[in-house]
């Protein structure tokens, strides 16, 4: 039972994941000022930006894959904690932000609502990863799993685009 809690985890993590990388390259150079918008960095923001959806990318397909199922947890954890940390950063400085999460948006965020999203994920992350067990086989790559949750982010930024029309 826990593995399958733990396969469901990683399957909606690795969906999460996708869907929020594609819509910010979509979206890439609003997801670049929203980086701005939490006024941390003082310059390297593209860098930033890039770094981020390529960790994104990249967690999105450990996770869809079952590789290094751990490691994908604990680095979702801490990218999460990143961002809270900013948004919490945001919160104090009491700046207006578009967090751009998931692609471009026509409001600002609500602040308090994306801190509290985010201690869920980061909770449920490290569930997950308690869950896990330590080892892993380097060829078990599910390549359907991955073409599975690829298929579902495209329908679904196809929507979201069909929508914003």
């Amino acid at each position: 039972m826990l593995d399958f809690i733990n396969k469901v985890i990683s399957i909606s993590f690795s969906f999460m994941f996708m869907y929020s990388a594609l819509n910010k390259i979509l979206t890439f150079n609003a997801f670049v000022r929203s980086i701005e918008e939490f006024a941390i960095l003082k310059s390297n923001f593209r860098f930033f930006s890039v770094l981020v959806v390529t960790v994104e990318l990249v967690i999105s397909i450990l996770f869809a894959s079952s590789i290094m199922i751990k490691m994908a947890f604990l680095i979702s954890a801490i990218m999460l904690c990143v961002f809270t940390g900013a948004l919490y950063n945001a919160f104090l400085k009491k700046i207006d932000i578009d967090c751009n999460c998931f692609g471009e948006s026509n409001r600002k965020s609500n602040v308090k609502k994306l801190l509290i999203r985010n201690i869920i994920l980061i909770n449920i992350s490290l569930f997950g990863f308690l869950l896990s067990n330590f080892t892993y086989d380097l060829f078990s790559f599910e390549l359907f799993s991955v073409f599975y949750i690829l298929m579902l982010v495209l329908i679904c930024t196809t929507f979201k685009k069909i929508a914003n029309m």
